[in-house]
């Protein structure tokens, strides 16, 4: 969980900026569900950072495969904004946001719409992310160096009467070294050349998308097709390709009432870039996801009741005693009462996540870069309860209680421990005499299954100040819990306020909380030591239990001043972390302390 950044028009300190369309994560509140673009722009991070996994979900919120809703899909012509805020809908045609800062961070977010009519739309935008001057082991030693650029492209055309044609390409290009590697350590378990550099790595990813949504027809028919491609390549390992085919379609069953299908068919090709051929590579495989169901509106009910079918063909199967099925099923239930001023929401639901190299990269981006195993993650059940009230004007509460079960959750973020440690013990392991580290390898995975309870509380009385604060416990221990992120944290806080004692002017502060954060990973209580990536994937081991590290509790205050110089010119400073705190997001992988940075935001 992301604490609200200290502006909602400011990006979250320099190096938790994203590209203008990785931002916009929108929430649009309507019944049903839109064709979600697969290809995204995908979190391009510079330096490990956590994933910011939601606290709480919106009671009207279809974000997965299924009904396609009464809207029609628009390239986002949209300002830059902070990761995870609300969209801001704009008519101006291009938006410019620079920042720099502390370290030589800087980001550039650009975008502009070349074509806006009212039926055709193009929108083009670019990013750039970099930072030259940490030094996260000391100033004798090498700096961290990343570098990421994207390029996308948006287009969209509506057809009177008949639907719309939505087209999408993007690239991005990351250049980055493992600086998780310690100097102290003069035994790595890869071969460094004095002075040591950080072994770098390069990625190449690129997407294009096509699809159609049509109108619906006089008897309330409509259907929906995307067609879908993505490369997503290290330059020293793995290298996959994804072709993707989405289609649905629903008609109307009564006066409130919708029967729909949709279909998902995703497969997966592997390989090795030429010069490294001793890299092992995955099998090709696919996977089909089904989803009949039905729909029923009326006034403030919706209800959704269907359920996911999934197919696997090829995947990883045998290990450890266990058998990853061809077939899944799991629920897919949706209740939600949205009156004026209350809502309620119970979801009931499940299913499979793909372990591709750009799935696993999203939450661990310094991850293994040779895939070890396509093996799936399947929840048999995700269900929530919440409720939501708004009792007077300005005020919002929230409460939401969870419980999930996965299978096959795989033990990722221990990268730079491997290139560290290799198969020895990591200090601080809590590992069993006798017992030797997985340390997380894409082969090793376990189950887990928990609960959790969430509120938020907001308070806006009027345009002068803006309260927020949030919360979520869930217990966590070993495999009883739920996957909030790698680090698997017990306490998730945040507060934040924002203050304009004059409308040009913005002042915030924000404070984030995650405690009792733990790393987990299996062992082989048989004692035998596993191989390092990059080779044929071992045998399973034949005891696997579960071993866990802790990770230092992150506590971080920021701040933010901004002033609106016009309706369209933005300037601002920001500062992060200043309580200089340790910021450790995974196995030796400190973060930056104190960060400043100015920033200019230009809406055109």
């Amino acid at each position: 969980m992301k604490t609200p950044t200290p502006l909602r028009a400011l990006p979250i300190l320099l190096l938790t900026a994203l590209p203008a369309a990785a931002q916009l994560r929108e929430s649009v509140a309507v019944e049903g569900n839109y064709l979600k673009d697969i290809i995204r722009a995908e979190r391009i991070n510079r330096l490990p950072e956590l994933e910011a996994y939601p606290m709480a979900t919106t009671p009207l919120d279809y974000a997965t495969a299924g009904v396609a809703a009464d809207f029609t899909p628009e390239s986002p012509l949209l300002p830059a904004t902070a990761y995870g805020a609300s969209r801001d809908s704009s008519r101006r045609r291009g938006y410019i946001d620079l920042a720099m800062g502390s370290y030589l961070n800087t980001s550039l977010s650009a975008g502009y719409g070349a074509i806006d009519s009212p039926d055709t739309r193009l929108g083009i935008r670019l990013g750039h992310y970099s930072t030259s001057l940490w030094h996260p082991w000391g100033a004798d030693f090498e700096a961290a160096k990343n570098y990421q650029e994207m390029l996308g492209l948006d287009f969209t055309r509506r057809f009177a009467g008949l639907g719309t044609l939505s087209a999408s390409a993007q690239y991005h290009l990351g250049y980055f070294n493992y600086y998780g590697i310690m100097p102290e350590r003069e035994d790595h378990a890869i071969v460094l050349t004095e002075p040591r550099p950080f072994p770098t790595q390069t990625l190449n990813d690129a997407a294009v998308r096509v699809g159609w949504t049509s109108m619906p027809d006089a008897t309330g028919l409509r259907w929906h097709a995307a067609l879908g491609a993505r490369h997503f390549a290290y330059r020293t390992a793995t290298r996959e390709t994804s072709l993707m085919l989405d289609g649905g379609m629903s008609a109307a069953a009564g006066a409130n009432g919708t029967v729909g299908f949709d279909g998902h068919l995703e497969a997966l090709f592997y390989g090795t870039h030429p010069t490294v051929p001793e890299t092992y590579a995955p099998d090709s495989y696919a996977n089909i996801l089904l989803t009949p169901y039905y729909l029923f509106r009326r006034n403030a009910l919706t209800l959704r009741a269907g359920f996911d079918l999934d197919l696997t063909f090829n995947a990883d199967g045998d290990e450890a005693g266990s058998h990853f099925g061809a077939v899944h099923v799991a629920p897919d239930i949706r209740l939600d009462i949205a009156a004026r001023n209350f809502g309620f929401y119970i979801h009931i639901l499940g299913g499979t996540s793909l372990r591709t190299l750009a799935a696993i990269s999203q939450t661990d981006p310094y991850c293994n870069p040779a895939l070890q195993s396509t093996r799936p993650v399947n929840s048999p059940i995700d269900a929530r309860i919440g409720i939501e009230t708004t009792p007077f004007a300005g005020f919002s509460a929230s409460i939401e209680g969870r419980y999930g079960a996965w299978r096959g959750v795989g033990a990722d973020g221990w990268y730079a421990a491997i290139l560290n440690y290799g198969a020895a013990t990591m200090p601080g392991l809590d590992l069993p005499a006798g017992t030797v580290a997985d340390y997380g390898l894409g082969y090793t995975r376990y189950n887990l299954s928990g609960f959790s309870a969430s509120a938020r509380l907001a308070y806006k009385p009027n345009h002068i100040v803006s309260l927020a604060a949030e919360g979520t416990y869930t217990p966590q221990h070993g495999t009883t819990g739920v996957l909030n992120g790698l680090d698997r944290p017990r306490w998730i806080a945040g507060v934040s306020a924002e203050i304009h004692p004059v409308r040009p002017l913005g002042i915030s502060v924000s404070y984030e909380y995650r405690g009792v954060r733990n790393v987990y990973t299996t062992y082989d209580a048989s004692g035998v030591t596993l191989p390092m990536p990059g080779g044929t994937p071992p045998q399973p081991a034949d005891n696997p239990g579960l071993a866990a590290l802790r990770l230092p509790d992150i506590t971080r205050l920021g701040a933010a001043i901004e002033w609106s110089v016009t309706s369209g010119l933005t300037l601002g400073v920001t500062a992060d972390n200043l309580l200089g705190t340790p910021v450790w997001s995974l196995p030796c992988l400190p973060g930056q302390g104190r960060t400043f940075a100015g920033r200019l935001s230009w809406v055109f």
